[in-house]
């Protein structure tokens, strides 16, 4: 299998991830059934972010952390291009974050802590943990072996877990209650770039490390399949139990998220996925999967804001809102479209500026 197939499919998992983001802010389920809502937004889904994590290791970060390269060019440039494109999202979400009120009676430390832990917005705190992780990786990955910086990422993910999954655990034992709570008053969730970035990362670094035989691929491609639906079970067990006694501050960590993502990523990889070059007729537009999903992933809180508002107006709240599934397509779609004219419009604005 081609490194184009492969790409392919991991652009595929891509789009499918970005929709998984949405349903986790619209509830499909909701107004369906309330156990189904919960398996599906709150635990299947949280398989989406970890694998966009998975694609920024995989692509990024083997040459520091197997061959312990000097050069950090493409280190900060993949980091600008990040702050580059929080800024923007930033600016976008500024009339909404003032119309709501979110930066009223903001002190330095809150304006500190959204920036970088929490985001301006509830999505966009993907944004700088992924540069906080990326460094954090690096910077071990160049001067500690592989083995060793996997063991960090381990320790760093379950001290997180316990701020997250599982926090009720650890509220009964005061003085570790006492330590996450300070750490509370720097960022209000451990889903960041210390404790949930860094072994996604370095999951998807191994991964490319070890994906140059496709025969090994092919051969494990079972025992990858039966390892995901393992995993995935026990995940589903984990957040069921998890939620019915009351332990989660937060529901974006699980113990088997890591060796689902593990399994489930190499599915993907070993999937032969032919995607469409161009858009119907216009096949010299190139369509750039990976952009589209990151704008799905960017603009859908505000199509889900425009969503709603349109259903007030029109008066038919009550299908497009109060139909969670229907609701859910909606933004989807209406995701979709818009990220594809954004594509189609930088594309022309590229050509344009290249042609002067």
């Amino acid at each position: 299998m081609g490194d184009n197939k492969r790409i392919e499919g991991l652009d595929f998992f891509r789009i499918i991830s970005a929709l998984l983001v949405v349903a986790i802010h619209t509830s499909p389920f909701a107004s369906l059934n309330a156990s189904a809502d919960f398996i599906f937004t709150r635990i299947i889904a949280r398989c989406a972010v970890p694998f966009f994590l998975m694609v920024t290791g995989y692509f990024s970060i083997p040459r520091y952390m197997f061959y312990k390269s000097a050069n950090l060019r493409p280190m900060f440039h993949f980091i600008l291009k990040s702050i580059y494109l929080y800024v923007a999202a930033i600016i976008l979400y500024l009339p909404v974050n003032i119309y709501a009120g979110h930066f009223k009676n903001a002190a330095a430390g809150d304006i500190f802590r959204m920036l970088i832990f929490d985001g301006t917005f509830y999505h966009l705190w993907y944004l700088p943990a992924t540069v906080l992780g990326m460094i954090i990786v690096i910077s071990l990955g160049r001067k500690l072996t592989p083995g060793t910086v996997m063991v960090i990422s381990m320790i760093l993910y379950f001290i997180g877990l316990a701020g997250d999954s599982y926090y009720g655990v650890i509220v009964e034992i005061p003085a570790v209650r006492v330590v996450y709570d300070a750490m509370f008053n720097i960022f209000s969730y451990t889903r960041n770039g210390i404790f949930y970035a860094p072994v996604f990362l370095v999951m998807g670094a191994y991964i490319k490390h070890i994906a140059g035989d496709e025969n090994k691929i092919r051969r494990k491609h079972i025992d990858n399949v039966v390892g995901f639906l393992i995993s995935l079970l026990l995940m589903v067990v984990e957040g069921l139990v998890l939620h019915a006694y009351d332990m989660q501050r937060h529901d974006s960590m699980y113990i088997a998220l890591v060796p689902c993502m593990f399994f489930l990523f190499q599915i993907i990889l070993g999937i032969n996925i032919h995607l469409p070059n161009g858009f119907g007729r216009h096949q010299s537009l190139h369509i750039r999967y990976h952009i589209i999903s990151t704008w799905i992933y960017i603009i859908h809180p505000l199509m889900i804001i425009a969503v709603r508002g349109i259903a007030k107006i029109i008066h038919l709240e009550k299908i497009l809102v109060g139909n969670s599934m229907i609701h859910y397509v909606v933004v989807c779609i209406t995701s979709g479209l818009v990220s594809a004219v954004i594509e189609v419009l930088i594309i022309q604005l590229q050509k344009f500026f290249k042609n002067r």
